[in-house]
């Protein structure tokens, strides 16, 4: 029996106990009997095939995931919190801008991790995008003038800081700017861990 899934705009055509699909066509079910993982295989058109967990039967409990579209044919599975990286280490001596694409998560927190610090400063901010692309200001973060980790916090419902946590939600298009106070250079990263 084929089952028809639809997750974000999605449809993924499940058939069981089918040979793999042609590259183009959706996807199909397969059970792993050692794990108890029910897990779909998923073929774009752009021939990359790949596994994605979508039922998790372990221990009597089902689970369902959550999928995103990677923008190039494929989904990217969001079955929990999310880590990523914004920005690799690196010296930067100019302004960064990190698009962030939020489909699933009501917020998260955003860490500038700085290594080297000799001069100058750097200002972190969290921008909301409408759809327009006017930008408007969710956080703005602290004056960092110190080598150290700084979290940049949103999410509903928590106890707001100044220049640290706001009660907000993360909108689907928004952007993490530092900027630093000179063209110093200075050694920095940016990840986010993203919230449901």
């Amino acid at each position: 029996m084929n089952n028809l899934i639809n997750k974000n705009n999605y449809s993924i055509l499940a058939c069981k106990n089918t040979a793999p699909p042609l590259t183009g066509e959706a996807a199909y079910i397969e059970v792993l009997a050692t794990s108890g993982l029910l897990k779909v295989l998923v073929s774009g058109y752009n021939s990359v095939t790949q596994n994605y967990e979508l039922f998790n039967t372990n221990n009597g409990n089902l689970q369902v995931s959550n999928f995103l579209s990677d923008n190039v044919g494929g989904l990217i599975e969001q079955k929990r919190n999310y880590s990523t990286i914004l920005l690799a280490s690196g010296i930067y001596t100019a302004a960064n801008t990190m698009a962030i694409t939020n489909s699933n998560f009501k917020g998260g927190h955003f860490i500038i991790s700085v290594t080297t610090m000799t001069l100058g400063s750097l200002v972190p901010m969290i921008q909301g995008i409408d759809a327009s692309g006017i930008l408007y200001d969710i956080l703005i973060g602290p004056t960092i003038t110190a080598v150290g980790t700084y979290v940049l916090k949103i999410y509903p419902g928590i106890t707001e800081i100044v220049s640290g946590a706001v009660s907000d939600i993360l909108p689907y298009s928004s952007q993490l700017v530092i900027t630093p106070s000179t063209s110093d250079s200075i050694t920095y990263s940016a990840t986010a861990n993203m919230v449901m």
